[in-house]
């Protein structure tokens, strides 16, 4: 899978992270207003768990364009 690809689908990802959270927002307030119930949104929680992941696979894919880059650069450097 190329460089551009996965960078498509991590923001596809983050694109559809970010809707979830919103909808899972809007319900919470709507149940709120409502009911008064007053519960943790599953989103909230989603959101403490996946930021990390998120962070993490972001950091892994400038890791690995680096550690390309210099790959590239050495096989230029020793032609």
């Amino acid at each position: 899978m190329t460089q551009e690809k996965k960078d498509d689908l991590f923001m596809l990802a983050l694109a559809i992270f970010t809707v979830l959270a919103a909808a899972g927002m809007a319900l919470y307030s709507i149940l709120e207003k409502q009911y008064g119930i007053a519960v943790i949104p599953l989103t909230v929680i989603f959101l403490f768990v996946m930021t990390p992941v998120v962070f993490a696979y972001h950091d892994s894919l400038e890791k690995e364009a680096k550690k390309r880059q210099e790959e590239e650069s050495e096989r230029n450097r020793s032609l």
